[in-house]
This record gives C-alpha cells, structure tokens and sequence, in this order.
C-alpha cells in the first residue's frame, strides 16, 4: 500500500511524532510506502532530504514555535497524492491539515481516515473562560461535528478518548487505534529501582497538570525524605515551571530537565519507581506507556486515558479522584508497590509494541479499501 500521513507538526521532541516515526519504519519493514505531508518553516523545507516527507512553508507561533499557522494546501497536496498514487489519506492533524487531508482524498477518491488525537475545544475552553468563552465553545463544537463528519473513517487512540469525543462533539468514533512504542528499546534496560525517584516525561503544557506535581512536592517530601521528581521535555509552560519549582522552597527536589533522546529516557525510566500523571486532557498517554514498559508505575487520574491501562488491573489502587487525593496516593504508592506491580506495568505496555500496532494499522487500511 501507498499512504500518506497528515500531520499538524514534525518535532524530534513531539510524542507523536516519534510515535510516527516508529509506524513508518514499521510499514516499511512490512512492505508499505509512507508519505508524510507537513507544515514547517523554510527553513525546515530547504533541510529536508527525505523524499518521502513534504513541508509547506507557514510561519509559526511566536510564542509556541513547534506549531505552525497554516494555509490549506490543497491543490499543492493534490498534486502530489495523484502524482505517487497514494492509496489511503490517514490524518492526526485536527486543523488546517486535516481539512486539506479529506479535501484531497475525496478528489483521489480513496479512502480517509483521522486519528482523532486531540481535544481541542477542551484546550480553547480553557483559554477563553472570560466572556467569551461560550462563543468559542459553540464554534469548535460545531467546527468538530463538521470536521468528524468529513472522514471516511474516524478513530480514536484511546476508549478514553473514543467516549468523551462521543458524548462531547456527538459524532460516532469507530476503531480504537492507537499508536506503538518500541517496548524493546524500553524494557531492555534492567537497573535496581530507586523507591524515591519519581518521573514525568512529556510536553511540558500548563493543561499536562504539572503545577499539582510541583505544589505537592512539599508534602510529600515532608512525609518521605527521599522523594524526589524528575520532569523531562519542551514546552511553552517550561519558564513558568521552573519558577514555580524555585518559589517552592524545594528546589533539590525537584528537576526539571530537557527532551531527552529515546536511550537517556530509557535510561531513566529503568530506576524510576513511580511516573506522575496528573493530566486529564490527552488522548493516549505515550510517554507513560514506555515508562510503564520499563517497569515504571503509574500515579494517574480516574478520568484520563491513563486511567484505562490500569483499570480493572491490581495497579487501579495508585490512582487518584481528584487532585486532593495526589499526594496520599504518591506516599501509598512508595510504600506499597512491588515487583509484581512492575511486572505488570510493563505486560500492560506490551499491547503497545510497534510490531503489534503497525499490524492493527494496516488491518484498518485494508478493509477501508475494500469499502
């Protein structure tokens, strides 16, 4: 098969962008052809040597410069899907791209297909909360129903995530397709865990909930004088974090470190104890699946996408309700976690090999086509 991708940016330190990358080597090795069609900058379009990835030039966010604003590039995309004679459209850009996706696959008359991996009207809701704000919450949800509507198929990567586009925007998401993680690379590494070293490792966004991880930090390093926390990546909440880091009075406790590349990370998953995930907003939960994949246990939220990997499991006792509840469930979880835990953390992110993926990926392809 000929497939292109659709994409909303192209980071080395974005989750799904490496996740990307690890499905395109996947396909590849299984004898499929990958395009990859994204915005950047010129100077990112001058850089690329890749053949099989394409740039259209739009300038970025001042203040978020990993995302681009972007033109429809419709004709310019068309062009070039008639030209390898793509097969299938697969989009997980919920903007501008995404709507140059479905416009160029019913030109092809091939089939499209989204990975609904974000809720953006849940982001919006929570920047226009003035006046506002019921204004911008009636335009995205209708944008959404619009938007979902116009796929051939919409996937979710998540239960999580498939349930509240559902109840949210109304419109039916059919498969659960998640992305992979190369488990390989991340149980490999065997090291003595430190019971006191907990992680957070992704974007590094106010909506991530990080500001309960940091305001936490006292009390749990009052009741447990080995704690510490490690928080690593990029991100525009980055600045105000560290301050926030400083004010708290326990600085030593906590790091917040810089993207770390796919065997640092690793590195530091293998003597990680717990990893923190306060958040609530994201659709699959890459960077704790790897985590969890080096025998790293989750401290998470019942409603989040995190939630379901522990769920109905021994591990569902390290989550919490509600953000009163973090700190007795990170103090619970030091005392009580086990080898057997471990163990299961990583089963539980082994349904999340590439391998394993990349074959449910081409499954879904193939029987869009022979719709």
């Amino acid at each position: 098969m000929r497939i292109g991708l659709f994409v909303d940016r192209l980071s080395l330190t974005d989750g799904t962008s490496i996740a990307l990358a690890g499905l395109r080597k996947e396909l590849g090795e299984r004898g499929h052809e990958t395009y990859i069609f994204s915005p950047g900058d010129r100077k990112k379009k001058e850089a690329n040597e890749d053949p099989r990835t394409f740039y259209f030039t739009s300038p970025i966010f001042k203040d978020y410069p990993d995302f681009n604003i972007v033109t429809l590039p419709n004709n310019s995309a068309y062009d070039i899907v008639k030209r390898l004679g793509l097969q299938v459209i697969h989009s997980f850009a919920m903007g501008p791209m995404g709507i140059s996706a479905f416009n160029v696959a019913k030109r092809m008359k091939i089939p499209s297909l989204l990975t609904a991996n974000s809720f953006p009207y849940k982001s919006l809701d929570s920047i226009f909360s003035n006046g506002l704000g019921n204004l911008v919450h009636k335009l995205s949800m209708r944008y959404m129903k619009w938007y979902l509507s116009s796929f051939s198929c919409v996937c979710a990567p998540s239960e999580y995530a498939s349930d509240v586009m559902g109840k949210d925007v109304g419109v039916k998401v059919g498969e659960v397709l998640p992305l992979g993680i190369d488990f390989e690379a991340f149980s490999a590494r065997k090291a003595e865990k430190d019971r006191g070293k907990f992680i957070y490792a992704g974007k590094i966004a106010r909506e991530k909930g990080l500001d309960l991880i940091v305001s936490s930090m006292p009390s749990i390093s009052n009741r447990l004088e080995d704690a510490s926390v490690h928080i690593y990546g990029e991100g525009p909440y980055r600045e105000v974090l560290l301050e926030k880091a400083i004010t708290s009075k326990i600085d030593d406790r906590i790091n917040i470190g810089s993207f770390l590349t796919k065997k640092r990370l690793a590195n530091q998953f293998s003597t990680s104890s717990l990893f923190l995930f306060p958040g609530q907003l994201d659709t699959q939960s890459l960077s704790l699946i790897e985590a969890m994949a080096a025998g790293v246990v989750p401290i998470c939220q019942e409603d989040s996408c995190a939630y379901e990997l522990v769920k109905g499991t021994e591990l569902e006792r390290f989550s919490f309700g509600n953000s009163k509840d973090f700190s007795e469930k990170v103090v619970f979880a030091y005392n009580d976690v086990n080898d057997k835990d471990m163990e299961k953390a990583s089963k539980i992110a082994e349904d999340y090999d590439i391998r394993k993926v990349g074959k449910r990926h081409i499954e879904v392809y193939e029987g869009l086509m022979k719709k």
